[in-house]
């Protein structure tokens, strides 16, 4: 989730599952429940997602994500031979996202696990929304 969440910062999560578009999660990861997982989301029941030249693509409109780092300049074209993460990575979708789920992406999306490789999080793997980053080198601060 660099640069939003760095390696060493502490968040605090609200158990709710008042979750929308932009919030940041904290949720079982579906294929591994054990394991919580943090990650933004970008879309929700009803919503059209598509990824076209690493731009989020929502209900057909490109969407600005002052958020979103991209770390590598090469942009993957859509190849059904190219093999994953590079195949989903920079062209994705579309994908309509089902009643009580969640696409989620994370902020570093040139290196991010997400929805583009494992699917919607059902609504009933959320812990919690972030409310608040304490960082060594930031102090406290909002999401």
């Amino acid at each position: 989730m660099t640069p939003t969440l760095n390696l060493g910062d502490r968040m605090i999560f609200r158990r709710s599952l008042n979750v929308d578009r932009g919030d940041i999660i904290a949720f079982r990861y579906p294929l591994q429940p054990s394991v919580v997982f943090a990650k933004r989301i970008v879309g929700v029941a009803g919503d059209i997602v598509e990824i076209r030249d690493k731009q989020l693509i929502r209900n057909g409109v490109a969407i600005a994500e002052p958020y979103a780092e991209h770390v590598d300049s090469v942009t993957y074209p859509k190849l059904v031979g190219l093999p994953e993460p590079y195949r989903s990575r920079d062209q994705f979708g579309p994908l309509k996202v089902r009643e009580n789920e969640y696409f989620v992406l994370g902020d570093n999306r040139d290196r991010s696990a997400d929805s583009r490789y494992w699917g919607c999080v059902p609504r009933q793997n959320v812990v919690g929304k972030l409310v608040l980053v304490v960082s060594a080198m930031r102090g406290f601060r909002r999401p």
